[in-house]
Formats: C-alpha cells, sequence, structure tokens
C-alpha cells in the first residue's frame, strides 16, 4: 500500500501542527517519531524490553522512509505496526486519528476556522 508522507497534520482549527519554528509536522513525522519512541515503565521508570527482532524490524522501517519525500510503498504488517506504535507514543488524539486516516487513504483537511466567525 501506497501511503503520502507529505501529508500535513492540522490542530482542531484547522491549522497546520507546529512544534519549535519547525515545517509544519507531517505524518512522515509522526511515524519515524513513534518508531523511535521508547516507552518506560510509569511506576519504575525502567525502560520496557523490546527484543531484538522488534528492534531490527523498527529500524528497517525507519531506513525505508526516512529519504522518501512524498510517499512509501509498505506492507500490511509495516503498517500494522506503524499504527501500534503511532497509539502507544502519540498522546493527542488528533495526531493519532489523523495519522490513522492518512496511512488509511481516508484523510480530508479540516477547514481552518476564521477566528471572528461565531
Amino acid at each position: 500500500m501506497k501511503i503520502k508522507l507529505n501529508q500535513k497534520l492540522q490542530e482542531e482549527t484547522g491549522a497546520d501542527i507546529i512544534i519549535s519554528n519547525r515545517p509544519p509536522m507531517t505524518l512522515k513525522d509522526v511515524i519515524i517519531n513513534s518508531l523511535l519512541a521508547v516507552k518506560r515503565d510509569s511506576r519504575t521508570g525502567q525502560l520496557e524490553e523490546e527484543n531484538e527482532e522488534k528492534k531490527l524490524q523498527k529500524y528497517d522501517l525507519i531506513r525505508k522512509i526516512r529519504d522518501k519525500k512524498q510517499e512509501v510503498e509498505l506492507k500490511a504488517e509495516e503498517i500494522s505496526l506503524i499504527k501500534g506504535l503511532i497509539s502507544k507514543h502519540q498522546a493527542s488524539p488528533m495526531i493519532v486519528g489523523e495519522a490513522f486516516e492518512m496511512i488509511e487513504g481516508k484523510y480530508l483537511a479540516m477547514k481552518k476556522i476564521d477566528d471572528e466567525q461565531d
């Protein structure tokens, strides 16, 4: 399945999500960040263990995606892994929802809200 990586994520107002004066956040950013993220146990602070196979699978996906500008061809199992990691590591329901819609080819950009409307 082809995934368009350059799609921009939006806030609930329809404005592009911009963090720390960087370019607008794209689906590629969300995927790469989710693949790189590590999870800590909330009680102990210890890193959650991942086996070598899972780490290498994530590494292969990072290499496959990082140099692509427009789109990438992904297998069903790769998409499943990516969606699971996005759900696990992204706190915002807007980011999770939009990323899933983009991956599934169902995303429609929100109309930007005019501040003067009621």
